[in-house]
């Protein structure tokens, strides 16, 4: 699995705490969120769970992978 770590992605107007909450010129260094795209085998996990369309509390899993 690899990422592009030197892809911009604009956060600004995305409901980003730390990317709304100064003007444009401030680089908002006071949080450890990260400024990079989610991995698209997570993407895809969660876009196939939420088709499924039921969102119960499932049993705890017990092992990576599962």
């Amino acid at each position: 699995m690899s990422s592009d770590f030197d892809r911009i992605i604009d956060r600004r107007n995305s409901d980003s705490i730390k990317w709304n909450f100064y003007a444009p010129d401030v680089l908002p260094m006071w949080v450890a969120d990260m400024d990079f795209e989610v991995p698209q085998a997570v993407q895809a996990a969660l876009q196939q769970r939420v088709a499924h369309g039921l969102l119960a509390t499932r049993a705890p899993v017990t092992r990576c992978g599962r």
